[in-house]
């Protein structure tokens, strides 16, 4: 089985020192899949994304942008999510908000950790 790991956060310059606290808990939680589990970390930086965006489904069949299109492959095929997010005002951080907001996650088993 396959699972993506997606920390919530993009946050570089400022507390927890060092920063990107999530990053580490993402890798941490992706430590404990052994055996026929695979995991693949999606971070939000790696990601070239606009600050407004049409998301994935919105696109016409073949003319997403290919990194929408790679991502949602990535996600389509696998058979899990574990998000590590920090806590934002009783919800999940807006970075994993915008990233979820252009994919089709759905009928999958999520974890999320804050």
């Amino acid at each position: 089985m396959k699972f993506l790991v997606f920390p919530g956060t993009v946050r570089d310059s400022t507390l927890p020192n060092p920063p990107r606290l999530g990053l580490r808990v993402a890798k941490a939680g992706a430590s404990y899949y052994q055996g026929d589990l695979s995991t693949e970390l999606i971070d939000p930086l790696d990601l070239d994304f606009e600050p407004l965006f049409k998301p994935y489904f919105a696109y016409a069949q073949t003319k997403a942008p290919a990194h929408l299109q790679s991502l949602a492959e990535k996600i389509k095929a696998a058979d899990g999510y574990n998000m590590a997010s920090p806590e934002y005002n009783h919800s999940m951080s807006p970075a994993l908000a915008h990233l979820l907001s252009i994919s089709e996650v759905r009928h999958s088993p999520i974890n999320h950790a804050q």
